[in-house]
């Protein structure tokens, strides 16, 4: 797809980052599609250098894609992990003393306010 040759299919591929790279759409459709710019390389001819020389490009596009924003959204997300976050720990201080002033089946709600909102909705 690049060449006939590996060097200068990665040179090729690493003079286009440069040319259009900057941008970080461009930089992320890229590095989508970075696999097979690889494995077309590599079916060239598949040696050590090869492999680090395209890690390095992939490097390059990966600070290409990585914004301050997106930066930000991914630490965000590494803090929150998968989603299953207890605002509320039961047993810790917070939740205790909300549950002394709400009563421990009310309590039992505080991580899911979803199901508290449907119990209300249903009671009335």
């Amino acid at each position: 797809m690049l060449g006939t040759n590996a060097g200068r299919s990665i040179e090729a591929l690493d003079d286009f980052i440069g040319k259009y790279g900057d941008e970080p759409y461009f930089a992320q459709q890229i590095k989508s599609q970075f696999p097979q710019f690889a494995s077309n390389v590599l079916g060239i001819e598949s040696s050590p250098q090869n492999r680090f020389a395209l890690s390095k490009v992939l490097e390059r596009v990966e600070s290409k894609v990585t914004t301050p924003e997106r930066a930000k959204a991914a630490e965000a997300l590494g803090f929150f992990g998968n989603g299953d976050v207890k605002f509320y720990p039961e047993g810790l201080a917070p939740y205790n003393a909300i549950q002394q002033i709400i009563g421990r089946d009310a309590a039992r709600y505080l991580n899911e306010p979803e199901k508290a909102i449907e119990l209300i909705s249903t009671a009335e």
